[in-house]
């Protein structure tokens, strides 16, 4: 997850990365960074991977955060037939892609830029 300023306040994007391919499958936005946010990126990952059959036994890699292990994130996972996982203890490897992916952006300037609403 990612804060973008605003001219309205902080934007969080939150986004799903296959971590073979290193493809963003999906990705949402919202004013509030919570379980229904991450819950939106889950659906839309699945629905570019061709739906929940496709998905079935995938691991859904995140960190420690509480919108992980909030009951509709993980009621959404268990419909999904995804498996969570929170990474591991001092394994500073486990959010690699996603924080590349985060740093690219940050480099590119699009969290130092502040967005003004037309």
């Amino acid at each position: 997850m990612i804060e973008i300023p605003t001219d309205e306040g902080k934007l969080y994007l939150w986004t799903a990365i296959d971590l073979f391919s290193r493809r963003l499958l999906g990705y949402a936005t919202s004013r509030h960074p919570d379980a229904e946010l991450a819950g939106e990126t889950i659906k839309m990952a699945v629905a570019a991977r061709g739906g929940k059959d496709q998905v079935a036994g995938v691991i859904f890699q995140s960190d420690r955060g509480s919108t992980y292990t909030a009951h509709t994130f993980t009621t959404l996972c268990d419909k999904l037939n995804i498996r969570p996982f929170d990474g591991r203890d001092r394994v500073v490897f486990d959010n690699a892609a996603a924080e590349s992916f985060f740093s690219t952006l940050e480099h590119e300037g699009i969290v130092t830029t502040s967005f003004h609403n037309p």
